[in-house]
């Protein structure tokens, strides 16, 4: 949640202790491909942390682990809810699959090479949902939410299915073994 009236925050909360975090966004991408590794979920918690704060962490790692992805969706757990849907994310993107589509997202609308700018992760996000119509990556990500049931021309059908095919992502799901990762993500946003 973007902040207009004071700085946006290096840290989480609990208990009114504050735990530094890393705030670029690199490191807020990177949670994602964590997320989708082969790694066992026990391990992945483990990495997250290490990767996303600083210096100590909460004592309750379920705290730690639910103010980390309450961070990753901005600071709203109402979008972190939303987003977050029986263990599973709804993706029409994927940060590494798009990275060329993102920065040539953000260098048309927005004048930021993303290879060169230190962007906190919230602003990165304010940024990444309010990218224009007139970019590739919009197009791009409309085509993938496209529901085909409702076109009723065949070509134009036809036409957006293959579209949908080209620019399809790649598989990334939590594996068979990251039941429990999925779990405890799913009821920490109850």
């Amino acid at each position: 949640m973007i902040y207009l009236k004071k700085e946006m925050p290096d840290y989480v909360v609990y208990e009114g202790e504050r735990y530094m975090i890393n705030t670029d966004f690199r490191v807020w991408i990177n949670t994602e491909n964590i997320l989708y590794s082969e790694l066992p979920w026990f391990e992945k918690i483990i990495e997250l942390f290490k990767l996303c704060y600083k210096d100590n962490l909460p004592p309750d790692a379920n705290v730690a682990f639910k103010l980390l992805i309450n961070f990753y969706c901005g600071g709203s757990e109402v979008y972190a809810e939303n987003k977050i849907q029986q263990g599973t994310f709804f993706r029409v993107f994927d940060f590494e699959f798009d990275a060329e589509l993102i920065y040539a997202a953000f260098m048309q609308q927005y004048r930021i090479d993303l290879t060169e700018e230190e962007l906190h992760w919230w602003k990165f996000l304010a940024l990444f949902r309010s990218v224009g119509q007139d970019t590739k990556l919009f197009s791009v990500m409309q085509w993938r939410a496209m529901d085909l049931s409702v076109i009723s021309d065949k070509n134009q059908k036809e036409h957006y299915r293959n579209l949908k095919r080209i620019y399809r992502l790649p598989s990334r799901r939590l594996g068979d073994g990251d039941s429990e990762l999925a779990e405890m993500i799913s009821q920490m946003m109850e």
